[in-house]
């Protein structure tokens, strides 16, 4: 499926980043030792999506999930935590 991507990205117009981002979501550096408390990160208190926001991210990854099952598996745990929030 050549092109799939580039082609979805362009459907939802999609700008380029103004700086590359390779993971999913910020990397919480770990704290090694005795005295130490890992705390879990902290729920969201970002506001609910109104329904047209939740088609267009539904849409999305609708189109993502797609290409995960068909070419690149590796998508599915990101396409998860998608779901999960």
């Amino acid at each position: 499926m050549p092109g799939y991507v580039p082609k979805a990205l362009a459907k939802f117009n999609d700008p380029d980043p103004s700086k590359p981002q390779y993971a999913p979501h910020k990397w919480t550096v770990p704290v090694y030792g005795k005295n130490v408390k890992q705390m879990p990160t902290p729920p969201s208190t970002a506001p609910k999506l109104d329904n047209k926001s939740t088609k267009r991210v539904q849409a999305v990854s609708g189109t993502f999930a797609f290409y995960a099952h068909s070419v690149d598996p590796t998508l599915l745990p990101f396409l998860n935590e998608i779901s999960l929030q």
